[in-house]
């Protein structure tokens, strides 16, 4: 059987993903926002080329992808956390119950 500590460290552990998550997140979109900025500005000046706006939508597309997949990883991770954290409320009430008692 669990106790109340064993409780608190699991509670303590699922708190320090989940700001590692949120972290995670935010590096994401602040990477993102900075790429989208650099976009905004246009090729550089030597890159005039055709070939080289096709290679960049391409890259974009790619980047786009990869980036919605870390978005999706970090959110998948984040509901299993999430769930892992109530089972932990849930298993705490309980505890406190038998103390109770």
């Amino acid at each position: 059987a669990r106790d109340a500590a064993a409780n608190e460290a699991d509670a303590k552990a699922v708190a320090e993903r989940l700001a590692a998550n949120e972290r995670a997140l935010a590096r994401v979109d602040a990477l993102w926002g900075d790429y989208e900025a650099a976009r905004a500005q246009g090729p550089p000046a030597d890159a005039g080329a055709a070939g080289a706006v096709s290679e960049d939508a391409d890259f974009a597309a790619d980047a786009g992808a990869r980036a919605a997949a870390v978005r999706e990883a970090l959110a998948a991770e984040r509901a299993a956390l999430d769930a892992c954290k109530a089972a932990l409320d849930e298993e705490r009430a309980g505890l406190a119950d038998c103390e109770a008692r």
